[in-house]
């Protein structure tokens, strides 16, 4: 669908900004709002391509709209940037990144795990590396960085997913998409999610982590998940040699000997990767990871990882003593978004 909208830069066409508005909000196809009318005229004459920018945050709707683009590629040539705003603090806590907090960017490490990941995302879905990514923090609501990014990109238009919240919903939801359209001064295309549709090719697993606590159940894990992986165990912070912990404050000694466990977890994952691993041309990493919660490391250390898979071990309880083991699957479980692979020990 079709609407042509002034936006708010023409404040006596407001009924008809948000007419335009509430249709691309609500309606079941993909919906052009269209400020300008020019640029694309002369797209479809083949006069020069269509500058769009795709506002995209790993959700199914930004799924949706990336893969839109894809068709639209083939009414005429696109250069196509892909943008995403996210939270310092939201992903530095989501990687478990350590140190300081800088305001002004992504602290190094994080900005490179997001351009990783956006760029097998866009990958994956547009097939080909043609287009150009950018990925910027922001302190505030990521429609007014996403319009700038659009201004400083020349955009003719900006492609958005929408997830079309009603009633209640509205309320509850921040809507980057609405403000879009409420604010944007270039065009505007809101890409709905069709449902009971997941959009996208069939995912690959080409990185598997897998968590490790040493039992017996863990060489059985490995052995079911062995691919390109890493294997990884989680340290508690003041864990020392032979199950003890730290009680007071740390010192010279109880840091060495905190050190040379952590070492020594990290052999000992290298002692779990089958001998026929390197022969078949698999690359196995190890990481040992420390954390006060096991199921937040782990899910941390498979963000960092870029993990398609996370593959856990479970050991079978039964009657009232299984809600007592505080199951570190169950756990990663609930707050991974990331595909399980639960593998269960043989039946005695």
């Amino acid at each position: 669908m079709v609407l042509s909208s002034p936006g708010r830069l023409a404040p006596k066409h407001r009924l008809l900004a948000g007419v335009a508005e509430r249709v691309a909000e609500s309606c079941p196809v993909p919906t052009l709002v269209a400020r300008q009318n020019e640029p694309f005229i002369q797209w479809v004459r083949g006069q020069r391509p269509l500058k769009v920018l795709c506002a995209y945050d790993f959700s199914a709707t930004a799924d949706a709209a990336l893969a839109y683009l894809h068709e639209l590629r083939h009414v005429g040539p696109c250069e196509i940037v892909v943008a995403q705003v996210d939270s310092p603090w939201e992903e530095k806590s989501r990687l478990g990144i350590p140190g300081p907090l800088p305001l002004a960017a992504n602290p190094p490490e994080v900005q490179t795990v997001l351009e990783r990941d956006l760029k097998e995302k866009v990958a994956s879905v547009l097939g080909d590396p043609g287009a150009r990514l950018r990925v910027e923090s922001g302190l505030g609501r990521p429609d007014a960085r996403l319009i700038e990014i659009a201004k400083e990109e020349q955009a003719d238009v900006i492609v958005t997913g929408a997830h079309q919240w009603h009633g209640l919903d509205r309320l509850w939801h921040v809507s980057t998409s609405r403000a879009l359209l409420h604010y944007a001064p270039m065009s505007v295309l809101v890409v709905p999610a069709a449902p009971g549709t997941v959009p996208g090719p069939i995912p690959a697993v080409t990185r598997a982590l897998v968590a490790v606590d040493f039992s017996d159940l863990s060489r059985q894990v490995v052995a079911h998940a062995c691919g390109l992986l890493r294997l990884v165990h989680v340290v508690h912070p003041r864990e020392l040699p032979r199950g003890e912990y730290e009680t007071g404050p740390r010192n010279a000694r109880s840091g060495t000997l905190h050190a040379n466990h952590v070492r020594a977890c990290t052999e000992r994952l290298r002692a779990l990767i089958p001998a026929e691993a390197a022969a078949r041309g698999l690359t196995v990493e190890v990481e040992a990871v420390e954390h006060w919660n096991p199921a937040d490391g782990i899910c941390q250390a498979a963000e960092r990882f870029g993990a398609n898979v996370i593959c856990l071990g479970t050991h079978r309880h039964s009657g009232w003593s299984e809600p007592m083991q505080g199951s570190v699957t169950q756990a990663v479980m609930k707050q991974s978004t990331r595909p399980l692979f639960v593998v269960r020990p043989p039946p005695q």
